[in-house]
């Protein structure tokens, strides 16, 4: 497991701080979870400029 020394601005941390309280997760579990969901975001986009337009101009996106 790697470990990562992350530097927040006065800013960021409020953010970190309100965000850990609000959801009620500690801080590495909101940055793990941020990261995933900008991964998730990012294959969410390739999938969509990748999926066939149909005829009609609808999108096409087929699970496979």
């Amino acid at each position: 497991m790697a470990v990562i020394s992350v530097r927040f601005n006065e800013k960021e941390s409020k953010i970190l701080n309100m965000l850990t309280a609000e959801l009620e997760i500690d801080q590495s579990t909101l940055i793990k979870k941020s990261i995933s969901d900008t991964f998730e975001d990012r294959i969410d986009r390739q999938v969509i400029v990748a999926a066939p337009i149909a005829n009609d101009g609808n999108t096409s996106i087929t699970a496979t």
